[in-house]
Parts: structure tokens; sequence; C-alpha cells
């Protein structure tokens, strides 16, 4: 299938939009206006994005600008999501169609949204500025599991849960392959929600491996593994991991790794006694 070339501006107030984005509580207001810019960019770059129940065969006009997503580019989804292994796939056409029509439910109408949102680049070719539309696809990605998902958690969204958790895994898997260590941080995030706890802690080892020790995300990455140990009572593999990390790391990082390993031992205490 021919993809549809975007090209992406950003106007330079976007920035500042996101920066005060990253500083709010995450919500279903926050998320909204994660949503809000990523479709500002678009109207930028002189398209917009509707969601269409039209017919699975009949043609739709298509309007000048206008990107329409309608049965055909879900079940267009569905194979890619099929070829590049994403999990949780939904059931075949009727439950993409039923995932149009559930479209005048607020949270189910946000879960498509971000489906298509996620998966962009398997329905368009983007170019340009893609640089932020795809921070601001990995800002939703996090807003999608930290509130958007355990909303759908009623069986009545089992469809829509099934299709987004499937775009989230087409993300990570085709979108970031040129940023392996954020790639993976974003597998180890879904694997988190999936209850996969080795998938998330090898997907956490391998996102620190990848960053650079001068890269100011080495400390942040090497935080989320030694938290995730932390949080899962793995303690010797905490301690072992920050003396390791002590004998490499920078020094303006030194100060900090021994907070972290006073707090390793402070959670050992209380086994102790």
């Amino acid at each position: 299938m021919s993809r549809r070339i975007i090209n992406l501006k950003a106007k330079p107030a976007f920035a500042g939009t996101c920066r005060s984005l990253l500083r709010n509580d995450w919500d279903a207001g926050t998320m909204r206006r994660v949503v809000r810019l990523l479709d500002a960019q678009l109207r930028a770059s002189g398209v917009r994005l509707r969601l269409s129940a039209g017919d699975f065969h009949a043609p739709r006009p298509e309007r000048p600008g206008e990107l329409s997503i309608g049965p055909r580019e879900l079940e267009e989804l569905l194979r890619v999501f099929e070829r590049v292994g994403a999990p949780q796939l939904p059931a075949a056409s009727p439950t993409v169609t039923g995932l149009l029509r559930s479209a005048d439910n607020e949270t189910a109408a946000a879960a498509l949204r971000a489906s298509v949102y996620l998966a962009f680049q398997a329905l368009f070719d983007v170019r340009g500025e893609t640089g932020f539309f795809r921070d601001l696809q990995s800002l939703l990605y996090l807003h999608v599991v930290d509130w958007l998902l355990p909303r759908l958690g009623s069986t009545a969204f089992i469809p829509q849960c099934d299709f987004l958790v499937s775009a989230m895994g087409y993300h990570c898997t085709a979108v970031w392959r040129d940023n392996p260590a954020h790639q993976q941080y974003l597998i180890s995030v879904l694997a988190g929600y999936l209850g996969d706890r080795e998938r998330e802690k090898s997907a956490l080892l391998a996102s620190f491996r990848l960053t650079a020790p001068e890269s100011h995300e080495y400390l942040t990455s090497a935080q989320c593994y030694w938290s995730f140990l932390l949080e899962n009572r793995r303690l010797d593999d905490a301690e072992a991991f920050l003396l390791g990390l002590y004998r490499r790391a920078p020094r303006e990082s030194l100060a900090e790794i021994r907070e972290m390993l006073d707090d390793t031992f402070a959670q050992r205490a209380p086994l102790a006694t």
C-alpha cells in the first residue's frame, strides 16, 4: 500500500507547550492536551486527522488536507501489527467496525485516536520535522500507560484496549529503530503494563547499556533499572549494579550513585532485624 507523504512542520511555540505538559499532573486533561498538540502540528503541516465510520468498500470523498481514518485503514493497521508481532491483536473486521461505532464514547474514542497517532508511521510517510512529532508520540505513549489503559479495564472496552496495546507494540518496535536505548525503555514500559517482569527487567538493562556514559540520560537510565530492582526486592542485584556503576560512571554522577547505594542498604536493613 502506497503511503501518503506528510511533510511535518513545528511552530516554535509548540516546544514551550510540550515542556509545560511535562510539568503537569498526568490525567485526562493532560492527555487531551498532548493529543491536541499532535493535532496542532498536523494542522501546521497542512493536514487534519479525521476518524470516519464509513463503509468498508464504498469509496469516501477525500477533502483537501484531510487524513481520513476508517475501517480500511484500521484493517491495514491490523495487518501491520501482525507483521511486526505486536501483542494482543484484536479480532478481525467486525471488531474494527465496532471500534469505529463506539466513537461516541469518550474513553473509547480517546483510545482509538491514541492508537492511530501511535501507529501513524504505519499509515503515512512522515518527513520534515519528525523529531518533535516522535517526542509527542512518546509522551502520548507514557500517558496511555499511566492514565488511559487503566480506564479501559472494563470488559466493554476489551477491543479498544487490545488495539491500543498493539499500536504501542508497533510504535516501540518500528518507530524508534534508530534510537535503541529509547526503544528498549518504551518496551520496558509496555512489558510492565502487561505484567512481564522479566521482559521489563531485560529491556531496562538493555536501555541502560545502550546509553552512552557521557549522555545526560545515562544516570536517568541507570535509576530506572535500579528502581525496578528495588521495587521487586532484588537487593543483591541492585547492590551489584550500583557498585559496577560507581566504578564506570562519570565523576559528576558519583555523589548521586552513593545516595542510591545508601537507599539500597536502607532497604536491606529491615530484613536483617
